[in-house]
């Protein structure tokens, strides 16, 4: 029988599961994937291990099916977005890549806004720029670290880097080069007019194709690496958020939401919408045809995490959701939160990553609480506008 293997290379963590060809998994294996914080602007991954955790994921997954390598047709590879590596000529990584929790890049922002207005930016690309995308970081390494950006030959996603890895090939799916800022959304090209007024290049990144393409078959040195066949098919996948729709199986009329370190809320359409709060972006779909609509709400499940970590590190999760359960039915408290924590969400009177409402008779059941609903509020705005634009 032929295998199948699906990698989704998160922002915390790479999973990797093994199907058959009627679509049945055999078997599966999640390995951390740690983030290096240093201040709070400063979020990064050493592209190493990116390649050493999708090394242990896929073998750890061969092993819980009982599968041989062999036996394994082709895999293909979702991923976290807006994050790069620069890499050089002979796709050595010239530094750790920055991660889409980044948000070092904001006087690259100031920079932009003097070359292009934010309203030619989001008519360009379907997206509100923030410190997050690639362009303003480019801009950033550009200015910081020119002796690096001097050696960059290409700017490699973490889906890029991964397949490179896999099968020596340098490509960019459209939903991953969306997320440069750099993209045409409407007419599904690179923008010529962005990459002039930055001094950049399409050939800074790979070869622009669609997901499900091949890429290449798998290099003898990976195959060492992984215990499979030299003949295994590496295809072409995208952006996670865009994967885990297609994965649910979701039609156009329905919204999915997708809860991993960021909540995602995705919708597929026939056309390409603008939205004028700026909440919701637009992006060419995994495929040639339609577009797909994405609200972020960008450390829902990272604060979720952090609160948990810090507060209440010996209670399960289910215990804590009961709890905060009780308190809502019983009339809830006045405590607010708001969980921008990586960029402070202009729209909001609250802190970035605040709590309002503090005092001495709030309870930790209530922290919990207040987190829960400041997620599901900023998902529910979202929505409403996703709601609004079809």
């Amino acid at each position: 029988m032929d295998y199948y293997l699906g990698i989704d290379f998160g922002t915390t963590n790479c999973k990797c599961i093994v199907y058959d060809e009627t679509f049945q998994p055999h078997g599966s294996c999640s390995v951390p994937n740690m983030v290096r914080y240093r201040g709070k602007d400063i979020a990064e991954q050493p592209a190493e291990e990116w390649w050493d955790v999708v090394r242990t994921a896929i073998r750890g997954a061969l092993a819980d099916a009982a599968v041989l390598g062999s036996s394994v047709r082709s895999m293909a590879v979702s991923s976290q977005g807006i994050s790069f590596v620069p890499v050089n000529a002979e796709y050595h990584p010239l530094r750790p890549g920055i991660l889409w929790l980044d948000s070092r890049a904001k006087e690259e922002m100031a920079l932009i806004f003097r070359s292009v207005s934010l309203t030619d930016i989001q008519a360009i690309s379907g997206i509100c720029p923030t410190p997050a995308y690639i362009l303003p970081k480019l801009l950033w390494l550009r200015q910081n670290e020119p002796e690096i950006w001097a050696n960059t030959t290409k700017i490699l996603t973490p889906h890029d880097w991964i397949v490179y890895k896999l099968c020596g090939r340098a490509v960019i799916p459209t939903t991953m080069a969306s997320g440069t800022l750099l993209y045409q959304y409407r007419e599904k090209c690179w923008s010529n007019r962005l990459m002039n007024c930055f001094a950049l290049s399409p050939q800074l990144f790979g070869e622009l194709v669609w997901s499900g393409e091949v890429a290449g078959n798998v290099t003898p040195e990976a195959a060492s690496a992984l215990g499979i066949s030299p003949h295994t098919q590496v295809i072409v996948g995208g952006q996670d958020q865009k994967c885990a729709y297609l994965g649910a199986g979701a039609s156009s009329d329905t919204v999915t939401i997708s809860l991993g370190t960021a909540a995602a809320l995705s919708k597929r359409c026939d056309t390409a919408w603008k939205d004028p709060s700026g909440l919701i972006s637009c992006s060419p779909y995994l495929t040639k045809e339609g577009w797909i609509m994405e609200g972020v709400v960008g450390t829902a499940g990272a604060c979720l995490e952090w609160t948990q970590r810090q507060f209440f590190s010996s209670v399960r999760y289910a215990t804590l959701d009961s709890r905060a359960a009780e308190i809502y039915h019983n009339g809830g408290n006045s405590l607010l939160f708001n969980p921008d924590f990586a960029y402070a969400n202009e729209k909001t009177s609250l802190p970035a990553g605040g709590f309002s409402g503090l005092s001495l008779s709030v309870t930790g059941d209530d922290i919990w609480l207040a987190v829960l609903e400041g997620i599901a509020f900023r998902i529910r705005e979202r929505l409403e506008v996703i709601n609004g634009l079809d």
